[in-house]
C-alpha cells in the first residue's frame, strides 16, 4: 500500500504552516514562490512573495502545499 501524501491550500501562510510542520516532523523543506516560477505559470494577481509548491519529506512521509493563489476565487 502506497502512504497517503497529502496536498494542502493555504491563505497566504503555507511558509509559516510548512516551517511549522518542518519543526515538528524534521525533513527537507523546499519552497517555490511564485516569483520563482515560469511567468506564465502562475496567476497575474498573485502575490510573488507567497508560496506556489512546498514539498516536505523524511523517510516516513511526504507533505505538499501551496498558498491559494487568487485571493477572490472560489475554492472547490
Amino acid at each position: 500500500m502506497k502512504p497517503l501524501t497529502p496536498y494542502l491550500f493555504f491563505n497566504g501562510n503555507c511558509r509559516e504552516a510548512m516551517k511549522f510542520y518542518q519543526d515538528c516532523f524534521g525533513g527537507k523543506l523546499d519552497l517555490i514562490t511564485y516569483a520563482d516560477s515560469p511567468k506564465d505559470a502562475c496567476p497575474q494577481d498573485a502575490d510573488k512573495n507567497e508560496v506556489m509548491h512546498a514539498a516536505l519529506r523524511n523517510d516516513t512521509f511526504f507533505l505538499m502545499a501551496s498558498d491559494w493563489p487568487a485571493k477572490g476565487a472560489k475554492q472547490r
